[in-house]
């Protein structure tokens, strides 16, 4: 057999056998625990709880043993008409009674600011499950120009690819790990 073959043979048993990193099971090589929590959350219906009109939920999962920090982050993202206030409104209402806490909030994204996808605007801490928050991100859009103060040829060029951006949408997101307490101070900063 041709040598270039051996690698191709070895690439198809992997994908087959669901070796493959981008087919891995949902965990693949998480301890029993985290794979168990991933698969709870990935399955609850609060990924389902949002205001009416909402459309368009797409789950997503990352395992903690696929995550760089170990943080497990298991969510939906989804379009809303209403508004960023109403949003809001709505999980600081309903969240509550179903076991969590509202623990932090940021500022709500305003047009013009910069981008920041990492932070969340609204954070809930449940102690059951143990190692879970559960965050909302509201719908951001990108400046319509570039910040003032850059020079005129990048400023320009910065406006363009801004434009082509289109808005991040809506999630609702557990996060967990099994190293150690995670809460929603330390995802507000």
């Amino acid at each position: 057999m041709p040598r270039h073959m051996h690698g191709v043979l070895l690439a198809f048993s992997l994908l087959v056998s669901g070796c493959s990193p981008l087919i891995a099971p949902l965990g693949g090589g998480c301890s029993p625990e985290e794979e168990s929590l991933s698969r709870k959350l990935a399955k609850s219906e609060i990924l389902r709880l949002a205001p009416a009109g909402a459309t368009g939920f797409d789950d997503y999962v990352t395992t903690p043993c696929q995550d760089d920090d170990n943080v497990g982050r298991i969510g939906t993202m989804f379009e809303f008409p209403g508004t960023t206030d109403q949003l809001r409104q709505y999980y600081r209402a309903e969240l509550p009674s179903r076991g969590w806490t509202l623990s932090g909030e940021g500022p709500p994204f305003q047009s013009g600011q910069g981008l920041d996808f990492g932070r969340p605007e609204l954070c809930f801490d449940s102690m059951s499950p143990p190692h879970v928050i559960l965050a909302v991100y509201t719908a951001t859009r990108a400046p319509a120009s570039a910040p003032s103060g850059i020079p005129e040829e990048q400023s320009e060029q910065m406006s363009t690819e801004l434009s082509d951006l289109g808005p991040e949408p809506n999630r609702l997101e557990f996060r967990f790990t099994m190293e150690g307490d995670l809460r929603c101070a330390e995802a507000m900063n």
